[in-house]
């Protein structure tokens, strides 16, 4: 399986809009083409790049994702409905796809099946593999596409270790909060 980290800077004040449209009118139709993960956004209170929305969306291979996102394409929901309402919110978008380590899987599976409160998650932006010592809490990827190699965890808030100590040396951390309709809280 591998998953997609679409990560949208929104506009400046438009957050609430895109989780609003996303949520009545995005959230059903792409999730038709592909498995929803977790949806999370960075908002004023957060680190990171502020005014961030972050979706990860699961598929059984790259050539699947291929033609789930061509169908979408060609979804009216998605030409009528979602396009015209979303695209004014964000200024720009990204994506890049990850394979889940095999030791991972069980730990994504977890927090999946039993979401936590909803409180905020921290999401590690490593320039390599996982540091020695280190077991994300939510599940751990490296990436296929862009930085090939480059690893990205998530973790619950509770259980992240935030310090400065040197096996995060390098490391892009963000906090981000769970929308409502994210799997993973």
């Amino acid at each position: 399986m591998i998953y997609e980290l679409r990560t949208y800077k929104l506009k400046l004040g438009r957050l609430s809009d895109y989780l609003a449209i996303f949520e009545t009118k995005g959230f059903a139709v792409l999730s038709r083409y592909a498995e929803p993960i977790g949806f999370w956004f960075s908002g004023p209170t957060e680190t990171g790049e502020l005014d961030q929305v972050n979706h990860i969306w699961g598929y059984e291979s790259v050539e699947a994702r291929i033609s789930q996102r061509a169908a979408l394409y060609q979804d009216p929901a998605w030409i009528r409905d979602l396009v015209p309402a979303v695209t004014d919110t964000f200024a720009r978008l990204h994506g890049q796809l990850f394979v889940l380590m095999p030791e991972a899987e069980a730990t994504l599976k977890r927090a999946m099946s039993s979401p936590r409160d909803g409180g905020p998650v921290v999401a590690s932006f490593l320039p390599s593999g996982l540091p020695s010592g280190h077991n994300p809490s939510i599940g751990y990827w490296q990436a296929i596409t862009g930085t090939v190699g480059r690893g990205f965890a998530l973790d619950h808030l509770a259980d992240a270790q935030l310090d400065a100590s040197a096996i995060f040396a390098g490391t892009d951390r963000q906090i981000w909060r769970p929308t409502r309709f994210s799997r993973i809280k």
